[in-house]
């Protein structure tokens, strides 16, 4: 039988983050997984709905991918999303909680009137706040035989436990037809406190093997950055769960035993300020450069220019950590060593002195200790990153992760 007379499984992916435009920054892991589903299986009708935001296009095709942006409030105040995500913009600007309401009933008009015109069969719901709890009462209140999947990614689980939020995330999951969370400690989060189940299956993140490889071009890099000697790196947003404050702490004992180190650390978020003024504090803005957003594009030749990727993530304040980490794959895809923590998705990852290596939360000492043992030992440093980028082929590959996708939309 030809694709043109197999059923078509529609699907709609709701998200509250999305690359906006072409090279932008912005966390684009649920674009990618639509991606790749829709190269793996013809049979598969993705379309993805997300916030607007000021600059980006209401309505476009990318990949065969339709996007939808949807419109909450006056275009050049819709800023809630991205730029670090929700909570992170509350924080740095209280009055924009007052958009929440707007974007949850706007979410939930736009979801009937693509149902209304597609007639979708899933809806895939990324992160259980808020994306799910709406999937969750369009199910409940407007159509009880659309199949409900909610994917969980990390802070959606680990932070808002305020009674009324455990209250509406108890009601998503139960709501859910299935439930699927990146690593196996969210999977156990979700179990022991919210929704005792058995339809929770832990499918992982992964990256495009061809785009994250070792041995890419940096000598112009080098120059850019003034790398005259070893080169430490952190990616990430700089938000307290990513601990990056440590590895500031660290670097006047690593710069004691190897003085032209440079730390470049790639990101913005809401610790900026305090992380600049952190380094400046002990003299060291010679040798720490933020750098701000990178394009995507690039990240990969940052990766190959760093003699190790250091990420100390830590539980932050509000409970919030790793769900996965998809930067710890990315550095070891490219074979660069990792430095980092046990806390959250990353133990899914990292298997200690084989493909990376572990030191204790908060401890700038042991972050200092392992990089000089490190950048002393350049054996030990092929080794690891030949492991990692092992371990990244074997069990963070596309390959291996999109047919369980597929197999969870075909049931």
């Amino acid at each position: 039988m030809s694709d043109d007379n197999i059923k078509k499984i529609s699907v709609l992916m709701t998200t509250s983050t999305l690359p906006r435009w072409k090279g932008d920054a912005e966390q684009n892991i649920v674009f990618k997984i639509a991606k790749n589903i829709k190269a793996y299986s013809s049979r598969l009708d993705i379309t993805i709905l997300a916030p607007s935001y000021p600059g980006a296009l209401f309505h476009e095709k990318i990949d065969g991918i339709e996007i939808i942006r949807y419109r909450y409030f006056l275009n050049q105040y819709e800023k809630l999303c991205y730029n670090g995500g929700i909570m992170a913009n509350v924080r740095q600007n209280k009055l924009i909680i007052f958009l929440i309401p707007f974007l949850l009933f706007f979410q939930l008009l736009n979801i009937i009137k693509i149902n209304k015109k597609k007639k979708i069969d899933i809806i895939h719901a990324h992160w259980i706040i808020p994306q799910g709890i709406i999937a969750a009462i369009y199910k409940k209140l407007f159509n009880k035989k659309i199949k409900l999947i909610v994917n969980a990614h990390g802070v959606d689980v680990y932070s808002f436990n305020s009674p009324a939020f455990r209250f509406l995330k108890a009601f998503t999951l139960r709501t859910a037809d299935h439930i699927s969370a990146v690593s196996h400690d969210l999977a156990s989060e979700i179990k022991n406190k919210f929704y005792k189940a058995n339809n929770v299956s832990i499918i992982p993140n992964a990256i495009n093997l061809n785009k994250f490889i070792p041995k890419l071009e940096i000598s112009r890099l080098k120059e850019k950055h003034r790398i005259k000697s070893h080169c430490l790196l952190f990616v990430g947003r700089l938000a307290p769960k990513k601990g990056v404050v440590y590895i500031i702490k660290a670097m006047p004992k690593i710069l004691d035993s190897f003085p032209n180190t440079k730390l470049l650390i790639v990101g913005y978020g809401q610790l900026e300020k305090k992380l600049k003024a952190e380094a400046a504090k002990i003299g060291l803005e010679k040798n720490i450069e933020f750098t701000g957003s990178i394009p995507n594009s690039q990240i990969p030749r940052y990766y190959n220019l760093a003699d190790i990727f250091i990420g100390p993530s830590i539980v932050s304040d509000d409970n919030d950590t790793e769900g996965f980490g998809i930067v710890f794959i990315e550095a070891m895809a490219c074979a660069t060593p990792v430095i980092t923590t046990a806390t959250g998705g990353i133990i899914d990852i990292v298997i200690p002195n084989k493909n990376g290596l572990i030191v204790p939360p908060k401890d700038s000492e042991a972050i200092a200790k392992m990089s000089i043992d490190l950048l002393r030992n350049k054996d030990k440093r092929k080794l690891l990153g030949k492991y990692g980028r092992d371990t990244v082929i074997n069990k963070f590959n596309w390959k291996k992760i999109i047919p369980q996708y597929i197999n969870l939309y075909e049931k």
